[in-house]
């Protein structure tokens, strides 16, 4: 039997939050000379919005920090070391998800 550590909470939170929780202290504490930055990536809650490509980046321009990356081969090629996994839907959604060519990022701090 596999046997997990105890969770920093008791609460019924995602590992995830709990990441953030961590950086957050860590940057707080943090007294080094440069600033850090740390940045985690929007989730799009709206279904048809993750599908429709490109064409959210009017939906998303106004956001504080967006990156775009117009080089859909880049992300082929990046997805196609994975031969097992890159199958006919992965394709479809690399071609039409809006992570592909969009990413908004939002400062945790």
């Amino acid at each position: 039997m596999i046997r997990r550590p105890p969770r920093s909470t008791q609460s019924r939170s995602s590992a995830a939050s709990d990441v953030y929780k961590r950086q957050r202290q860590y940057i707080q504490s943090y007294e080094g000379e440069k600033q850090i930055k740390v940045y985690s990536l929007e989730t799009v809650k709206f279904p048809l919005r993750r599908y429709c490509g490109i064409l959210d980046f009017f939906l998303s321009f106004y956001k504080d920090f967006l990156y775009l990356n117009f080089n859909l081969f880049y992300s082929l090629k990046a997805m196609s070391i994975h031969k097992s996994q890159f199958v006919w839907f992965r394709k479809l959604f690399v071609l039409f998800s809006r992570y592909t060519y969009l990413n908004n990022l939002n400062p945790i701090i």
